[in-house]
């Protein structure tokens, strides 16, 4: 038997500007929060199937308390002309986490602050042809679930943990390209690097022959 219990309050909010400096150009700016506080616990009981009594498995029972808070502010300016389009933008977030397994008593911490930058510039060559170059840095934060570092059983010699150790992954992405015949056709070149891709590997216990699904950070 399996008592499960989970209490999740969301919050976000966000404030954005954009000015018009001319026809042919804008700028835009911003700030946004969000927040996560969940509290989850998991009980579960290894049942006398003669009698009906219930005993607590201690070794599969665990809670985790888990808050997240993101600030972010980011401004970008557009402008664009006959010939040529230009696009570029920065963004700051400052990420605090706070996760705490009572049982295990594993703690988790993570405050960092980020910059994230982004740029677009185009040149039409004619009606039909034009080229392009492109760069992103982006982030992807492992959820409260991987953060976790409870076990659970798939069957007798499968679990899946989490691991309080994750850090986020950051992608560096870059493309240069060509549209060609008014975009009937596109070519593109494009280069991405993942820091810290999250992944999940299995590890075999050769003293228990329990196989362990965990999720790690990878270069």
């Amino acid at each position: 038997n399996t008592d499960a219990n989970q209490d999740t309050n969301i919050f976000a909010s966000k404030l954005d500007y954009s000015l018009p400096i001319n026809e042919n150009s804008n700028f835009e700016a911003g700030v946004k929060f969000s927040g996560i506080n969940t509290e989850s616990d998991l009980t579960q009981f290894d049942v006398d199937i003669d009698t009906g009594e219930q005993t607590v498995d201690s070794e599969n029972t665990d809670a985790f308390d888990y808050e997240e808070r993101i600030y972010a502010a980011y401004a970008n300016f557009a402008t664009s002309t006959e010939k040529w389009s230009l696009n570029a933008g920065l963004r700051a977030e400052q990420t605090n986490v706070d996760g705490f397994s009572p049982l295990t008593e594993v703690t988790t911490v993570q405050d960092y602050l980020e910059w994230f930058p982004n740029a677009s510039v185009k040149y039409n060559i004619s009606d039909n042809y034009n080229i392009y170059v492109n760069y992103k840095r982006s982030i992807i934060r492992p959820g409260y679930a991987d953060l976790n570092p409870f076990q659970f059983f798939l069957n007798e010699n499968y679990v899946v943990s989490g691991n309080p150790n994750l850090v986020p992954t950051f992608i560096d992405h870059g493309i240069i390209g060509a549209d060609l015949l008014g975009g009937l056709f596109t070519i593109e070149a494009y280069y991405k690097n993942l820091d810290g891709a999250i992944s999940e590997i299995p590890r075999q216990n050769n003293e228990t022959n329990i196989i362990e699904y965990i999720s790690v950070n990878f270069d």
